[in-house]
């Protein structure tokens, strides 16, 4: 550029609404009143107008502002994200870390769909996603290496908290999707064990205490027999009689007898005096 165009960069008089910003071409700064159309938003500023090897360049500062416009092609423009190296407010990757310290957080759902947010591990290709359903807190996801989505809800508004078919664990203890037990509190001689099997063994210790000490079943033992003839008889400790003929002219006196036994810790026993 020559000293002469160098000169020509200087401060010119205000533009006035009627004037096309688009078509100026002469060197300089413009004022630019507020109001005019061609202007990128009709907002007052300055129009800088500089030349470069290849020709004009335009450009329009609005005022009170950073805000900077470029005239490319008969069209402003503004400078995008990747221009300086910033995040989009809309649709943008960020790399690196993002510290944020003593600030609100709001994630905002915009719909009743999901997923919302989702979380990707691009190592494993496990995510995890998270939205508000109504009033369900929701965290689902694929596992690494794929597989059904497991589901995690929280109900704000009853507490509920569900994982459908899978396990809690907490510590050393673990929930079971079918409500089964599992810690050291179920287990025997200090491991650790599970309730539906603790409560079956108390079960089964129960009946075995109730056949050893109780009297379950009873019923009359195998008949037999004894001779009543003449002096006096008793039947067995334990038996009662059951019959028998009577003593007359010269027939010997049978009597029939048989033991009261109970069922008691597996087996039937007679019972005593």
């Amino acid at each position: 550029m020559s000293e002469n165009n160098y000169g020509a960069l200087m401060l010119k008089s205000a533009l006035d609404t009627s004037v096309d910003l688009t078509i100026i071409t002469v060197p300089g700064i413009y004022p630019v009143t507020s109001g005019n159309s061609s202007a990128p938003d009709s907002s007052a500023g300055l129009l800088v107008v500089s030349l470069t090897p290849s020709g004009s360049r335009t450009i329009f500062l609005k005022e009170s502002s950073s805000v900077l416009y470029s005239l490319v092609s008969g069209k402003w423009i503004k400078p995008t994200a990747s221009d300086v190296n910033a995040v989009a407010k809309i649709g943008d990757t960020m790399t690196g870390g993002l510290t944020l310290v003593e600030s609100d957080i709001v994630l905002k759902t915009s719909s009743s769909d999901s997923p919302q947010y989702t979380i990707i591990n691009t190592t494993t290709g496990a995510s995890v996603n998270m939205d508000l359903i109504d009033r369900r807190f929701r965290i689902f996801g694929v596992p690494w290496g794929g597989g059904p989505v497991k589901q995690f809800a929280f109900n704000l508004e009853t507490g509920e908290f569900s994982i459908p078919q899978a396990s809690i664990r907490f510590g050393s203890g673990i929930i079971q999707a079918d409500a089964n037990i599992y810690g050291t509190a179920w287990g025997e001689n200090g491991n650790s064990g599970w309730i539906n099997m603790w409560i079956t063994n108390r079960i089964n210790d129960a009946k075995t205490w109730v056949n050893q000490n109780f009297v379950t079943g009873m019923k009359r033992g195998a008949q037999s027999s004894m001779v009543m003839d003449g002096g006096l008889v008793e039947a067995p400790a334990g038996c009662v009689l059951t019959g028998g003929n009577g003593n007359e002219s010269n027939q010997v006196g049978i009597a029939l007898y048989r033991p009261l036994q109970v069922w008691r810790n597996g087996g039937w026993v007679t019972i005593g005096d």
